[in-house]
């Protein structure tokens, strides 16, 4: 018999930033604007929304949940690119960003 868990298994990702040379470890669901800023990484933002595009990084490995792509073109899109403001972390994964 399996004993009883009272709270969801929290399973944290890997953010790395490839240029860098450096990775954190954050909770899943972690905005990776959010994520960038609390780690010290300088990034361009202005609408914190999705529209601007200013925060796009090229996502290099990993699959974060992406709730828009609104202010990238079709060829950043399909180049890698992705909206800081607009990308979370997911459980168990290794995110890698160019940076």
């Amino acid at each position: 018999m399996w004993p009883r868990v009272s709270e969801p298994l929290k399973i944290p990702c890997v953010v790395a930033f490839a240029r860098l040379g450096r990775e954190v470890e954050v909770a899943a669901g972690e905005l990776l604007l959010e994520v960038l800023e609390q780690a010290g990484v300088a990034i361009a933002s202005l609408c914190r929304g999705g529209s601007c595009g200013t925060c796009r990084v090229r996502l290099l490995a990993g699959a974060p949940v992406i709730e828009s792509r609104h202010g990238l073109r079709q060829d950043q899109r399909e180049d890698g690119w992705i909206l800081t403001c607009c990308a979370r972390t997911v459980p168990g994964q290794r995110i890698v960003l160019d940076l």
